[in-house]
């Protein structure tokens, strides 16, 4: 598969998903995204990660480090995802998070 502008890593890819280009780590399904979130909001560490989701330290931390170098992206794809979860939940009549 071939990289897009901007991606320099040998370790995150863009694949191709039923919404469109997803950013990856190469050999896997698993979002550079979820790995950022792991950290961010569940407090996750780079070890716990990996074991978590069965994946060599270096993976994470390749991850770890295209966020860093790519955060406006990342943390756009995050609010869009996070926008529709909202949107999806309230047609649905879903849990809004309220107690």
């Amino acid at each position: 598969m071939n990289q897009p502008d901007g991606v320099q890593s040998p370790q995150i890819i863009y694949r191709e998903g039923a919404t469109g280009p997803k950013l990856v780590l190469n050999g896997t399904n698993l979002r550079v995204q979820t790995i950022v979130t792991a950290v961010q909001k569940w407090n996750m560490t780079p070890e716990e990660i990996a074991a978590d989701y069965d994946l060599q330290a270096v993976q994470v931390l390749a991850a770890l480090d295209y966020y860093t170098d790519h955060r406006t992206e990342i943390e756009a794809v995050i609010e869009d995802e996070a926008a529709l979860e909202c949107a999806a939940s309230a047609m649905l009549g879903g849990y809004d998070g309220t107690p």
